[in-house]
């Protein structure tokens, strides 16, 4: 070792000279000499290396983040448009198929509408086959701006879309664009339009009404009813004022007078050449647009309100049996035939059934292979069930299938006819299960009916005249059918379908006195015309006593006529009502005691034989003033125990108070000497005094 250092030199050592080292440098690293130190200073290079390798951590960190935030911004934007749909709605399009026209929504969570993201806003739902496109325009109130929207397609030929920012009182109509036309049209279903001399718009509806502690529930009718039918546009105590308001003023003065039901007629819009009162027969413009010149949609539920609280039930006697080529679905059926034109084998029917039939201006609907008319007429029916309360629904309806319902003549011929009657059929159970009563014409097309309006009355009635008077034939047909009607008939005096009908303009007052009584002194179920002038014209206040005798008369066209011409006859009514509401009930027995055609004296028992009434009916043009000239009564005791027992007078219909143009009778029956015992049966005998052409009641 110590050989081997002696051999190096010294300038080795001396560190003052280092170009040895220097020198020696490059060729002792190559031989792997020299090591470097741990201490030397790191050159830039490598700094760049580590550098670069902390820059891309930093870059692969930041990019992970990116991706997880991307990850969860999709996972959300997937859970609004798919998961969170207003109630009702369904798909990932948040789609309904259930309703025609317009319905407000409410989400509790944001909803992405067509126009943005919100938690309310309005669903709009046409029908257009074949269109390339449909848009709703929507035109605000506040800016008179417009908006278009393209609708979504559906099946069977439906367009759909929600909207954000809609508001009560903005106006919408869709534009419907085809290969060769395209145009605007109105609603199907819309509740009001804007008046004729505007532009045409459907109107969003302000529907909010306080109902307070009233429910939805259905009021059932009442075991005796009586319906009181009323064609709203011609009820009206002034111009100024609402028929919908009027008929709220004179519920609890109808109820005074026994009205249970009241089925309003003339509700919808009908396109009238704008004599809008006096349009009583035309077919629908569009089911389920009100009537204008009727009042606001808080005054037609304050109608339903009101009734509600006094006991009625509310139906709605429709205007749905046909169209008209002036009407709102003729413009829908033109639109078809663009897409019947357009396409070489189209898979979806006309609404109409056979236009042939509308060249009389009257176009049967195609229930059987259109599902539009039933959905549409369906929606409208449930609107008026949820938003308005009613509670039944009366649908004019023919046995032929010509239309839906109306008048059927026999050169009608059949189109199909299983196939449509059975879709009919099949409308009704729908109207069945959403639980409204149903009145109906025809029991053979409505099979799930609750009560069939019996109209053979009013033929009969129609014979009456103040030449031909009351006949024997006529007063046992009533008896007659009093103990054989169904549960489920409803017996019309007089029908509006037959304006020949109403007895007061042919005969006399004291004829038509003497049915009206003996309608409701029987256990019939009734229903009544507004044309009876002892329910039509009874006084226009809320308070039924003391009655203002200036407000009752004729009313026509809401014009008064002869004010305090009625009194006597709502006086009337009232009278014999309360006998009704007393004495008879449902399965009352009625029996002919006295049957004197001779005399036209007709004499009927009605009610149990423990507590009845005698009903005293001369129909004949002889009257009975005193007991000079009395008619000698002699009837079978239905007690022997109350054989000295006078029957005390009730009513009749030969009363000053009714303003009778005969001799005033207020006197009671007492019996007088007769032969008590013939053929095994008791009798006791009167004198009775009475008037021509008049009906007397009473008890014991």
């Amino acid at each position: 070792m110590q050989a081997q250092l002696e051999r190096i030199p010294p300038e080795y050592f001396d560190t003052t000279k280092g170009h040895i080292l220097r020198k020696n440098a490059q060729r002792s690293r190559k031989k792997k000499h020299l090591k470097r130190r741990k201490t030397k200073k790191v050159t830039s290079r490598e700094e760049r290396r580590e550098s670069c390798k902390l820059t891309l951590i930093v870059v692969l960190n930041v990019l992970l983040c990116m991706c997880l935030a991307a990850y969860i911004l999709w996972r959300l934007s997937i859970k609004v448009d798919v998961v969170v749909c207003p109630p009702g709605y369904f798909g990932e399009k948040c789609e309904r198929n259930d309703f025609v026209d317009s319905t407000p929504w409410e989400s509790v969570e944001v909803f992405k509408a067509a126009n943005g993201k919100c938690t309310n806003g309005y669903s709009f739902r046409t029908w257009a086959p074949g269109a390339l496109t449909v848009n709703l325009w929507v035109r605000k109130t506040e800016t008179g701006e417009s908006q278009h929207y393209s609708m979504v397609e559906q099946d069977y030929g439906y367009w759909f879309i929600s909207v954000c920012d809609v508001s009560i009182n903005d106006r919408y109509k869709y534009q419907l664009i085809y290969k060769t036309s395209n145009g605007y049209v109105l609603s199907l279903g819309g509740l009001q339009r804007t008046p004729l001399n505007q532009e045409g718009y459907n109107v969003i509806v302000d529907t909010a009404f306080d109902w307070k502690n009233q429910t939805a529930d259905v009021v059932p009718f009442p075991a005796l009813p009586i319906v009181y039918h009323i064609h709203l546009p011609t009820y009206n105590h002034s111009m100024s004022n609402s028929p919908f308001a009027t008929v709220s003023s004179r519920i609890e003065t109808l109820k005074h007078i026994g009205v249970n039901v009241i089925e309003l007629n003339g509700l919808e819009y009908l396109y009238c050449n704008g004599n809008d009162i006096t349009c009583w027969d035309e077919s629908s413009y569009s089911p389920g647009l009100l009537r204008p010149s009727l009042g606001s949609v808080a005054q037609l539920k304050e109608l339903v309100f009101q009734a509600h609280a006094n006991g009625m039930a509310v139906v709605l006697d429709l205007d749905w049996e046909s169209s008209k080529r002036d009407s709102l679905l003729w413009d829908y059926h033109n639109y078809f035939l663009f897409y019947q034109e357009e396409t070489a084998s189209p898979e979806i029917a006309d609404i109409f059934r056979d236009t042939g039939y509308c060249s009389m201006a009257e176009c049967p609907f195609d229930l059987a292979g259109n599902n539009l008319m039933s959905l549409y007429l369906l929606a409208v029916l449930r609107r008026y069930r949820a938003e308005y309360h009613i509670d039944g629904v009366r649908w004019i309806s023919c046995a032929c299938n010509r239309f839906m319902g109306g008048d059927c003549s026999a050169e009608d011929k059949p189109l199909d006819e299983a196939q449509n009657e059975a879709a009919v059929s099949d409308l009704w159970r729908e109207i069945r299960a959403m639980g409204l009563t149903i009145l109906t014409d025809k029991k053979s097309i409505v099979p799930d009916s609750d009560y069939f309006i019996d109209i053979s009355f009013s033929n009969l009635v129609s014979s009456v005249t103040s030449t031909t008077g009351l006949s024997y034939s006529l007063l046992m047909n009533v008896i007659q059918r009093v103990n054989t009607s169904s549960a489920d008939q409803l017996h019309a005096l007089e029908y509006y379908e037959r304006l020949s009908s109403r007895l007061l303009p042919r005969s006399s007052y004291k004829i038509a006195s003497t049915i009206l009584s003996l309608f409701y002194i029987l256990p019939l179920k009734l229903h009544f015309f507004m044309g009876t002038p002892y329910l039509s014209d009874v006084p226009f206040t809320s308070e039924p006593s003391p009655l203002d005798l200036d407000e009752v008369g004729c009313y026509v066209n809401g014009v008064m006529n002869r004010p305090r011409s009625k009194f006597p006859k709502y006086k009337m009514t009232q009278d014999v009502y309360a006998l009704r509401k007393r004495y008879v009930k449902e399965n009352t027995e009625v029996h002919v005691v006295r049957d004197d055609p001779t005399q036209k004296i007709l004499v009927l028992r009605v009610g149990p034989t423990t507590n009845p009434l005698l009903v005293v009916i001369n129909y004949g043009d002889v009257a009975y003033p005193n007991e000079e000239s009395s008619y000698f009564l002699r009837i079978p005791l239905f007690q022997p125990s109350k054989a000295q027992m006078p029957w005390k007078l009730e009513f009749t219909t030969c009363n000053s108070e009714y303003e009778s143009s005969v001799t005033t009778i207020q006197q009671d029956l007492y019996n007088v000497d007769c032969e008590w015992y013939i053929d095994y049966r008791y009798f006791a005998c009167y004198r009775l005094i009475i008037g021509d052409q008049t009906l007397s009641v009473y008890s014991q």
